[in-house]
């Protein structure tokens, strides 16, 4: 993967499925789940995701 000098804050492992992930991924922001990163304003960062079939036809990376 190509480094684009910002600090990913939400990794994916691509050998994963999406329930097995680290910090398993959830479709919309709800308050009852507890946020899994901070970012400073004005901080560059990237999150790595799954596709938007949940993985099922692979991993989407920029």
């Amino acid at each position: 993967m190509t480094s684009h000098g910002s600090r990913i804050v939400i990794p994916v492992d691509v050998k994963k499925k999406p329930w097995e992930q680290k910090l398993p991924p959830h479709n919309r922001w709800l308050p009852a789940i507890p946020p899994v990163a901070e970012v400073k304003t004005g901080e560059l960062f990237r999150v790595e995701r799954v596709d938007c079939s949940g993985g099922g036809s692979g991993i989407t990376k920029e």
